[in-house]
């Protein structure tokens, strides 16, 4: 098996410019992951895993960044209209939330749901907005 590696001189463009993000003053991002978790289901949103790119990055680079998931989550009715519409579009139904640890605060961040969003009668994207703002209240 032919396997590759990225030359040093490569570069990935950080969607840090459009990421809208929110931080919870003197929070533990794991309390922040549960209070997302909760909020997403207030939004009629479903969890669909939870990835620890803190332990995953250790144990390939042995560097601790601290505290970090991923939470990938779909809306039901988009993804059902989507599939039903054509099968590929799995591929656009998931949506990811980014937390982690800085300093003592913990930062939430999501990037815009795509266009197909708006397929679904109350938009993903509002539905994400709503559960983001359920943690600043």
């Amino acid at each position: 098996m032919k396997t590759s590696t990225l030359p040093s001189s490569a570069t990935f463009r950080s969607p840090a410019p459009v990421a809208r993000r929110i931080k919870l003053n003197e929070t533990a991002a794991a309390w922040a992951l549960q209070q997302v978790k909760g909020a997403l289901g207030q939004e009629g949103l479903v969890v669909l895993d939870v990835i620890d790119l803190r332990d995953a990055l250790q144990r390939r680079t042995d560097r601790d960044i601290g505290p970090y998931w991923l939470v990938q989550f779909f809306h039901p009715e988009l993804a059902s209209r989507e599939l039903a519409r054509d099968g590929a579009a799995g591929l656009g139904v998931r949506h990811e939330l980014a937390i982690w640890q800085d300093g003592k605060d913990a930062v939430v961040a999501t990037l815009r749901a795509s266009d197909a969003a708006e397929a679904v009668p109350e938009s993903l994207e509002n539905h994400v907005a709503n559960a983001i703002g359920r943690l600043v209240l």
